[in-house]
């Protein structure tokens, strides 16, 4: 296959914005499977699959359940690499699970004023 970088057990990633909301979420829930959540910008993560769907099919009711499996997975995951002392990939995927459940919340988090407490 010219032009296909590929291993045995890698099959060759498909352009996410050429496939439809069914081939995402199918996608998505494969990327779970082989725990290739993240980084979120790299296009053979499910994370990036997800934000594809959202962007591209906003109305779509299978983002609901794809939504809850990618979180879920990143918890799942959290919890893996804490029990192992990785406290860092712990924080990310909680974070990213985060992300998933509010996707603008890291913009307005970011500008929001922190709390004082009252």
């Amino acid at each position: 296959q010219a032009g296909t970088v590929t291993s045995e057990d890698t099959p060759p990633l498909p352009a996410l914005d050429t496939l439809d909301a069914p081939a995402l979420i199918q996608l998505i829930s494969e990327r779970i499977t082989q725990q290739r959540l993240l980084p979120a910008d790299d296009a053979a993560s499910a994370h990036a699959a997800f934000k594809t769907l959202e962007t591209r099919f906003a109305g779509h009711p299978g983002i609901i359940d794809a939504r809850i499996q990618l979180k879920d997975a990143h918890l799942k995951l959290s919890d893996q690499a804490r029990s192992q002392g990785q406290w860092e990939a712990a924080q990310q995927h909680l974070d990213a699970a985060f992300e998933v459940l509010q996707p603008d919340a890291t913009q307005s988090l970011s500008a929001t004023a922190p709390s004082n407490g009252s």
